[in-house]
């Protein structure tokens, strides 16, 4: 087993159009027009097929404040106005307590409502979920298909919406919106020279069917049906003053009907500003930036202060429903249509708010229903008829565990590459090989992290919050009986670090030991411990307390990973000497005998192998490691991005060879079953986002 501390995520990078328009807080299509026509910082993929571009945040920056653009038509980033994350959380909520106490705000009994997930990047700020919650629909970005997923069952299926990849064509189906009965999706065609609003039976290869169509830079996107169906509002900015404006358009022959021009006040094609239709189809909810009466075409009085309208669906008639100053947006509908529930900032914090609504008016002060979402970017896409307020949280630093099939020697098993992901770090199967072990960031906290045991049959986890405050726990390893697991803790936090054992059952927490750090490699009998020393590694006879060394330790060397072998005789070993500018992989027996180095990959200087991993098979006669590909000598950080490659070496000696297996970012550890059958592996990369769908559940029962 192998343990070490928690990583640090390099700057976030957008890796698509999707991920540089809403950092812009624009549309897709206008961030295309921004790169040719004013010189928006996009760089280009010569060999992914997942995107073919890609920016920095910093870059971004940078360009927008060189930027001459009228005032009016700027925008604020949405990542840092509206939803920065906000550090002490406990405080802040007695904060939020306090405050509406104090200003009279009546709060809902919901405040401690516990969110819970329910996939993982199986959608975006952009997905739509059917009125029942079962049916998910969202755009594949690795492929630019639609995807339509049951949450019930868990099972996803491509609506082939697009047939080929982003190698054949760059073109895109985005922003799905279902109808009222399920059996269509609207969507927007997004290609590299025209745009379009389409319609596709809701079925594998359905039929689509063109109802609009624009040129590369106007912008038409889809947000909601009619109640009965036979209509789509949509967002329109065209030629020449890009003014935003809603429409109707027939599902049947694209008819264009307007109801509504914003001017420059609505950030178009971003959720939480969309329109939302009521349940009656009456009236339309939407979120835009406050305008300034005294000038005519109204304007942005102050990019920072969006508020909440109601619009009757023909246009005739509108009220300013939420006037409170601040960012209040993502209004949604109850299935009643009697609250419209909406994100706001006027407490500090990002908090779920609701306010009462007869015939398109407030009836009733705003309620506070929930302050506490999770960690990351919450974008609320629907309350459901069972009462959950489903949304998705946008994180920078994918932590992902994957598990594949493999042959005794190592190697992955033909066509079964990706038997399961999801989201989560170093992970240690039981003894029984139905379950992992593993950590992933706390709820609410992204500096912390909670062991997790994860069903491998039936996809069910348990939680096992540490509740010490810690920021990070190292591998986690099983007793042998399997009815514990022993994982190290450490970072900055108010208990000791050390080591602890975890009940299955119970749930408890026990420290065995005030150590700073947790054993490098533990044998399968759990009698003995291998560590590092400052002067050896040595072997610990838990049961006598007693130490023998193992190897000398040298100032020059750094010991980067230990892997103990099946039988428990032999530890393989990855050094680095520093001096000798030498890396290798070795073994040694237990008994300090046998050194043998096995492979000396090319030394580099930027990153000595600060990740590397190792494991056995089952059998002990074959190592797995990885190898990270060739550093770009112009960006030494490109090893937390470019994809890590396990390898696989004879453990009597001979010449490395691939396992099949590769990782998008660095890989963290890896643990075989014990069967052989399936690895186990865990890889961040902080180029990409996750994308988490949680539902915080009987909200609908806080407003009665």
């Amino acid at each position: 087993m192998n343990m070490s501390g928690p990583e640090s995520p390099q700057e976030m990078r957008l890796e698509s159009w999707k991920e540089i328009g809403a950092y812009l807080h624009r549309n897709v299509v206008t961030a295309r027009r921004w790169e040719k026509e004013e010189g928006l910082p996009v760089h280009r993929h010569s060999h992914k097929s997942r995107s073919s571009v890609y920016a920095y945040p910093s870059e971004i920056d940078q360009w927008r404040a060189s930027r001459r653009v009228p005032a009016e038509l700027e925008v604020a980033p949405l990542w840092r106005t509206l939803f920065a994350p906000r550090s002490l959380a406990l405080a802040v909520m007695t904060l939020v307590c306090l405050t509406t106490v104090g200003s009279g705000v009546r709060s809902a009994s919901a405040q401690q409502l516990t969110p819970r997930l329910l996939c993982t990047q199986c959608g975006d700020y952009e997905a739509n979920i059917s009125p029942d919650g079962r049916w998910l629909v969202f755009s594949d970005y690795t492929t630019g298909d639609l995807v339509l997923r049951d949450l019930v069952k868990g099972q996803s299926k491509r609506l082939m919406a697009k047939t080929g990849s982003f190698k054949d064509s760059p073109a895109i189906a985005e922003e799905p919106v279902l109808s009222p009965d399920l059996r269509q999706v609207a969507y927007l065609w997004t290609m590299a020279d025209r745009n379009q609003l389409r319609v596709i039976a809701n079925e594998p290869s359905g039929t689509s069917r063109v109802l609009l169509e624009g040129a590369s830079d106007d912008i038409t996107f889809p947000v909601a049906w009619s109640s009965d169906g036979k209509s789509v509002l949509t967002g329109l900015e065209k030629k020449p003053d890009r003014a935003t404006q809603f429409a109707w358009v027939s599902a049947a022959r694209g008819a264009v009907k307007i109801v509504k021009s914003l001017h420059w006040r609505y950030t178009n094609g971003v959720n939480t500003t969309d329109p939302k239709v009521s349940p009656d189809g009456r009236f339309i909810a939407y979120a835009a930036r406050a305008a300034d009466p005294s000038q005519s075409p109204p304007v942005a009085s102050d990019p920072k202060d969006t508020h909440i309208y109601v619009l009757a669906a023909d246009g005739s008639t509108e009220t300013e429903l939420i006037k409170t100053a601040g960012q209040n947006v993502s209004p949604l509908w109850t299935p009643d249509g009697k609250h419209i529930l909406f994100i706001s900032d006027r407490t500090g914090r990002n908090a779920v708010w609701s306010v009462a609504v007869e015939n398109g008016k407030a009836a009733g002060a705003p309620i506070l229903v929930n302050s506490n979402l999770g960690d990351g970017y919450p974008w609320p896409i629907a309350v459901t008829r069972n009462g959950s307020y489903d949304y998705v949280l946008d994180r920078e630093g994918l932590e992902q565990i994957t598990i594949a099939s493999i042959d005794g020697s190592g190697r992955k098993t033909a066509g079964k590459d990706r038997i399961e992901s999801f989201v989560g770090l170093r992970p240690a199967w039981s003894p029984d090989g139905k379950s992992l072990a593993f950590k992933r960031h706390h709820l609410g906290n992204p500096n912390a992290y909670d062991l997790v045991v994860h069903s491998v049959e039936t996809g069910d986890e348990r939680t096992y919050p540490t509740s010490l405050g810690f920021t990070g726990f190292w591998t986690p390893g099983w007793y042998s009986d399997g009815k514990a697991i022993l994982t190290g803790l450490g970072g900055s936090q108010p208990a000791k670090p050390g080591y602890y054992r975890v009940d299955i059952a119970s749930g408890e927490w026990k420290q065995i030991t005030a150590a700073e750090r947790a054993p490098m490699a533990i044998s399968a009998d759990d009698k003995t411990h291998v560590d590092i020393r400052p002067d050896a590694i040595v072997a610990i006879d838990v049961a006598a307390g007693t130490e023998k060394k193992i190897l000398p330790v040298d100032p020059d060397i750094r010991w980067i990973a230990l892997a103990l072998s099946p039988d428990g005789r032999t530890l393989a070993i990855w050094r680095t000497d520093m001096r000798a500018r030498k890396t290798s992989l070795a073994t040694i027996g237990m008994d300090g005998s046998n050194y043998r180095e096995l492979y000396n990959p090319k030394f580099s200087n930027s990153n000595p192998g600060r990740f590397a991993q190792l494991a056995w098979t089952r059998d002990g006669q074959t190592i797995l490691f990885d190898r990270p590909r060739e550093v770009d000598a112009k960006n030494p950080a490109s090893w937390t991005t470019r994809p890590h490659q396990i390898m696989r070496i004879p453990a009597q000696g001979g010449t490395p060879g691939p396992t099949g297996i590769e990782t998008e970012g660095t890989l963290v550890n890896m643990d075989i079953s014990p069967d052989g059958s399936r690895i186990a592996y865990s890889s961040f990369s902080a180029a990409q986002r996750i994308h988490e769908l949680w539902s915080l559940g009987n909200v609908l029962s806080a407003l009665h």
